[in-house]
């Protein structure tokens, strides 16, 4: 049963929408990026719990209390052990402008995490022989029959094996671009998805959200409903999830977060995005504690049999099965490790994260409306170690954070100099790992500060010169700037290193150079 309004201030959680929805129906953003440091953009600690936890659930608290104060978790977390709740918190500001907080009831969109949803009701399909996991696309989508795509089958889409030619997947001119126009499925379809492959279907594996877009169109063909009616009927129901549903322009949604995100320091109103373009492949919203209920209707085999369960449980390639990653998690630094489905998810000022620890039936949901997609998988590790044992790394500050007001007083030259005497004189400040350099020089470039950027990249190259991403992120930034040459030879050394990264690849042909 829907809650009802109770105060003035619950009736202005209630008639606001996501950043996504029309700027004329969002409060004002603030005129200029709020410091992370100033008194307005500190994130709300979690609640103290009127009951004090114990054990796992007091670690649990601390380590979360941490991350929120240092910038890098707001939203909501939730954490069962054995299939019960043992830990339910949220913090930060659901609406920064107004000061609305996070609450365990506040609906976050959660981007990828909608991809397992999707893959759940493909299966119910095949399960019932509506759909066949090695029917074609050219059998069930007459519009792509004549496409080199027709003969993708429903099994190379649920396991990202498809090679579609993806319109988002390493395009960032897409989301400022198309990605802000409305559009129904079908006009979405002829305009982005043309059945046109990167490489040949089941040969490797790329990560394609066009393919999980396309698999909510089989759902509706199949059962004559659209994607949204069709999962509150047969997941959503059945879950009893009565919080979720599918992001719609103009749509009003009860207590919904705003996205933010925060660059060189900075909190940010996150872009405005139309939710049409996220649609099956990363469209949902929902609660914490609706996502327990799911998976607990999951664990109870009230959506799918014990053995398409198992099926979408089983790797096909790069530990990716059908709408999960399966992957074996360390347990500390023990040098075990532990079975999970999970699947995290970010688009512009959301992340997400469930874990699924399928030998103790363990749960993990995260849900964070700072776009902090670096750091809530660092988290739900952490939370990981915890539940298993294990005492988990203390956080560290993120190199932005720290390095973004450097930057925005001196040059890069300044920012580098800083990088070597923190690792000189105080590694165990802030995160100086691959990732977070990365992360780093992202921002940069989003921020048109791309000789920065590209300076960065090359810090990170030299710090982890093995590493195939970084190479790939330099080659990226080299195209940016527009030396082709060095973007060429980037790409073919993250070949070199790292076979399978499509990304580089399908750079190179853009580039007119062979692999």
């Amino acid at each position: 049963m829907k809650r009802r309004l109770t105060s003035p201030q619950a009736f202005f959680s209630l008639v606001l929408s996501f950043a996504a929805m029309s700027c004329a129906g969002s409060p004002k953003p603030p005129d200029r990026p709020v410091s992370a440091t100033t008194p307005a953009a500190r994130s709300a600690a979690p609640e103290q719990p009127a009951v004090p936890l114990q054990g796992k659930a007091a670690a649990i608290d601390r380590l979360l209390r941490t991350y929120t104060r240092l910038g890098q978790f707001h939203g909501a977390a939730l954490v069962a052990e054995h299939g019960k709740v043992i830990y339910r918190q949220a913090s930060g500001s659901a609406i920064l402008e107004w000061g609305t907080p996070n609450t365990l009831d506040t609906k976050f969109l959660i981007a990828s995490v909608t991809k397992p949803f999707t893959a759940t009701l493909v299966m119910q399909l095949v399960q019932e022989g509506k759909l066949q996991l090695e029917g074609t696309l050219g059998a069930y989508l007459p519009e792509l029959t004549t496409t080199p795509a027709a003969k993708v089958t429903v099994h190379q889409l649920l396991s990202h094996t498809s090679g579609l030619s993806s319109p988002v997947n390493g395009n960032p001119d897409f989301w400022p671009g198309d990605g802000r126009r409305s559009y129904t499925v079908a006009e979405f379809v002829r305009a982005h998805i043309k059945g046109n492959l990167d490489y040949d279907p089941g040969t490797r594996w790329a990560y394609n959200n066009a393919g999980y877009y396309l698999l909510g169109v089989l759902v509706e063909r199949v059962t004559g409903h659209d994607y949204e009616q069709a999962l509150r009927a047969r997941v959503l129901a059945p879950s009893g999830m009565t919080q979720t549903g599918l992001a719609r322009e103009g749509a009003i949604v009860p207590r919904a977060a705003f996205g933010y995100s925060k660059e060189l320091g900075e909190i940010i109103a996150a872009p405005y995005v139309n939710p049409s373009s996220y649609y099956a492949a990363g469209g949902l919203y929902t609660t914490v504690d609706d996502l327990y209920l799911w998976d607990r209707a999951l664990a109870a085999g009230k959506l799918l049999s014990p053995e398409t369960l198992r099926r979408m449980a089983t790797p096909v390639l790069q530990d990716y099965g059908y709408g999960w990653d399966i992957k074996p998690w360390e347990v500390g630094k023990t040098g075990k490790t532990l079975p999970v489905m999970m699947h995290s998810g970010n688009v512009l000022g959301f992340s997400s994260l469930v874990v699924r620890s399928t030998s103790d039936d363990a749960l993990i949901v995260l849900l964070d409306n700072m776009s902090e997609g670096d750091t809530v998988p660092a988290l739900g590790h952490g939370i990981f170690d915890i539940l298993h044992g294990e005492t988990p790394p203390e956080p560290k500050q993120r190199l932005a954070d720290v390095l973004g007001p450097v930057l925005r007083q001196h040059d890069v030259e300044a920012v580098e100099r800083e990088i070597k005497r923190l690792r000189r004189e105080a590694p165990d400040v802030c995160d100086l790992g691959e990732r977070s350099m990365n992360s780093f020089g992202y921002q940069l470039l989003h921020r048109k500060r791309v000789d920065a950027a590209v300076r960065i990249f090359q810090l990170n190259v030299e710090s982890f010169p093995t590493s195939g991403n970084v190479h790939d992120s330099l080659g990226e930034a080299y195209q940016v700037r527009g030396d082709k040459a060095l973007a060429i030879a980037s790409y073919r050394r993250s070949l070199e290193l790292d076979p399978t990264n499509t990304n580089a690849e399908i750079k190179l042909k853009e580039l007119g150079a062979p692999r």
